[in-house]
């Protein structure tokens, strides 16, 4: 309060004197209230020449404590964060006080707790410890508010992975334990949180969290990788000929084949080839294979050579029958001949000889020729051809001269 000024007046005119007792000081006449409590107050007037002492008066008032304003202080924090701690303002000092006159705390509590829905919540305050001479306190309660929390995803890079690959479990996870939702663009499909590959190519997966009444929808996170195609074994089929035989048309299997596919997503057909000809010599030559035309959606291919192996060719003779003849018949020139084109060569029993190919006849009887081709590096030997015949004996005739007549004596 103001300071009072004292009024006391004395019958004499002269001047009234005061004393204090209490929360008080007087000046004069100027009282100056210091605290709160029972100020009594003396007026006294102690006479002079002409006047007695006056009988003192003595008024007695109470002087109120003055009322502190303290209000909790008004705050907000995010769903899922920790209950701030509670502040408090105290307003109203008077006589140039300041808080330093106060000491303690009030008690404030809030009903919310860092798991409390987004909402307004209120924050009581109460006397808890406080204590302020001269003062009373009032008390005004704040407001907590809880807002949408934020929230984030994370999501681990996804490695690049391979056309036939299982199907891959995506483990992206938001702060606010909400459930994340996926899409997906490329060559592959998602069924919640099944991400199945269809096909070689890149590949991006969102993660996507779209908030609730407590959280705020999250960020997306977008992560990349790619499908790189399956191979595929194109394998050339080992082949066989005879020496001397035409190549022959060369074949292939293909294997490696993902996710249920069959031949049937091949298109086109591979390069065969070898260094081997229908006259290469026996043995083993490589077939070699090559892309060519082959082309397969979500393969590559690998190729794996084969083998032809050239074999020795079989081979026949062909020998005419030889006729009977008659002995003194001129030599006689054999025409065996073999299919390889190998010389053939001759066997011969009975009256008869051989040279080379030449058979001279040396008497009469069965006469047997067996021709042979004993084969070489490229042909095997030829089933030998026998063939036989008769020599018969010449005819003679006799020549005699007729004998003269002669006279007999």
């Amino acid at each position: 309060v103001t300071p009072i000024t004292l009024g006391a007046t004395a019958s004499s005119g002269l001047a009234v004197n005061y004393t204090v007792t209490g929360p008080a000081v007087v000046n004069g006449s100027i009282l100056t209230i210091n605290g709160a409590g029972i100020v009594k107050v003396t007026a006294s007037q102690s006479g002079n020449a002409n006047y007695a002492a006056a009988t003192s008066v003595v008024q007695s008032f109470t002087v109120l404590p003055a009322s502190l304003t303290v209000t909790a202080t008004s705050v907000s924090v995010a769903h899922g964060q920790p209950i701030p701690t509670l502040t408090f303002t105290i307003s109203g000092f008077v006589n140039g006080d300041s808080s330093t006159v106060v000491t303690g705390t009030p008690a404030e509590s809030t009903t919310a707790t860092s798991t409390s829905a987004a909402g307004s919540y209120p924050i009581t305050i109460s006397q808890g410890t406080l204590a302020a001479a001269n003062y009373n306190f009032a008390f005004v309660n704040g407001t907590l508010t809880i807002t949408s929390g934020n929230q984030t995803i994370n999501f681990a890079a996804l490695p690049n992975v391979t056309y036939g690959v299982t199907p891959i479990t995506l483990t992206a996870t938001a702060s606010s334990g909400l459930q994340v939702s996926y899409t997906v663009t490329g060559p592959a499909v998602v069924n919640g949180s099944i991400l199945t590959i269809t096909g070689a190519g890149q590949v991006s997966v969102t993660a996507s969290q779209t908030g609730n009444s407590n959280y705020a929808a999250a960020s997306t996170v977008i992560e990349g990788f790619t499908v790189l195609r399956a191979v595929l074994t194109a394998k050339a089929a080992n082949a066989s000929m005879l020496y001397g035989h035409p190549i022959p048309s060369f074949t292939y299997t293909t294997s490696g084949f993902v996710n249920g596919d069959t031949a049937t997503v091949v298109n086109g057909t591979p390069q065969e080839a070898t260094t081997a000809t229908s006259t290469s010599a026996p043995g083993s030559y490589p077939i070699t294979i090559s892309q060519g035309t082959l082309s397969a959606a979500n393969y590559a291919f690998a190729f794996v050579s084969g083998t032809l192996t050239i074999t020795t060719a079989t081979q026949t003779i062909t020998f005419p029958a030889l006729p009977n003849v008659t002995y003194g018949v001129s030599p006689i020139k054999l025409a065996a001949t073999a299919s390889s084109g190998l010389p053939v060569s001759y066997l011969v029993s009975g009256p008869a000889s051989i040279n080379g190919s030449t058979l001279t006849i040396t008497g009469v009887g069965a006469v047997n020729v067996t021709a042979s081709q004993a084969g070489n590096a490229d042909y095997t030997a030829a089933t030998s051809v026998e063939r036989s015949f008769v020599v018969t004996a010449a005819s003679q005739t006799i020549t005699f001269n007729t004998i003269p007549a002669r006279s007999e004596e």
